[in-house]
């Protein structure tokens, strides 16, 4: 191995590090995923002061019924009204 090999093995070792450790981050901070159904999912995330919840809604697609989008919009609003009080809200999607 020469000189120029190391540095890139240290590189990648320093990148699989940085990496684990975002990934610890990550299980620690998050507290919630819930896939509602096909089309929403719910997650809650611990911030310093606060828990954030994240809801996301695609936007319906143009060619789908309206009977469908009246069930995911009421869906989605019975997801974001579980939502507690004290917790951020952020919908997403709509």
């Amino acid at each position: 191995m020469n000189l120029e090999q190391d540095f890139k093995l240290v590189d990648i070792l320093w990148l699989l590090l940085l990496l684990l450790l975002l990934l610890l981050l990550l299980l620690v901070l998050l507290l919630d995923f819930e896939p509602v159904n096909e089309r929403i999912c719910k997650t809650k995330v611990k911030l310093k002061c606060y828990n954030l919840t994240l809801t996301h809604a695609p936007s319906e697609q143009k060619g789908e019924v309206a009977k469908k989008k009246k069930k995911n919009c009421s869906t989605f609003e019975k997801v974001c009204d579980v939502v507690p009080d004290y917790d951020m809200k952020t919908l997403l999607g709509i």
